[in-house]
């Protein structure tokens, strides 16, 4: 204990403070991780509205299966270009639903020829030229055998339909 110069005895502080540069640090970090945090978030809830090609051609196959077998009839799958819509119809022509894609791909359906068994196992055949209007959901769900041919700016993409799950793959094509 320490005597004052009035005589007054006190004690002396032992208690440690942060120094204001310190606490203008803490705030300057916190500042910047905020506007980084800021600047990603704006870009994630941008992108998370955008579907790529892929999804939005798997869960339009998806719905085409579904409405075959809900319904019990063929369900019918075109692109229309003019539009950048899928539309899912009945053999009539009545149209069951449509899907628009903001992505501005083209979509271009090819029949998938059976693969040709040889002594070593399958032999895939080659992609027809001729595209087909659209692909046939049926019932018992299965679907026309094909291959999709997804063109974004410069990039083209082949992917195989699965005929039994609908599934979606990249094509070897040989």
């Amino acid at each position: 204990m320490m005597i004052s110069e009035t005589g007054n005895s006190r004690k002396l502080s032992s208690k440690k403070a942060f120094t204001i540069i310190e606490v203008l640090l803490v705030l300057g970090l916190i500042a910047i991780t905020a506007g980084l945090f800021a600047v990603n978030f704006d870009v994630l809830l941008r992108n998370l509205n955008e579907k790529n090609p892929e999804k939005i051609l798997h869960e339009v196959l998806r719905q085409a299966r579904y409405h075959a077998i809900y319904n019990h009839s063929i369900v019918r799958v075109a692109y229309n270009e003019d539009t950048s819509t899928f539309l899912l119809a009945r053999p009539n022509g009545e149209v069951i639903q449509s899907i628009k894609d903001k992505n501005e791909t083209d979509y271009i359906f090819y029949l998938k020829p059976p693969e040709v068994l040889a002594r070593g196992g399958f032999i895939p055949q080659k992609k027809e030229d001729t595209p087909l209007n659209h692909l046939e959901f049926y019932p018992d769900q299965s679907n026309t055998p094909a291959w999709v041919e997804l063109q974004l700016n410069n990039e083209k993409i082949l992917l195989e339909v699965d005929p039994l799950s609908c599934g979606l793959r990249l094509a070897k094509e040989s």
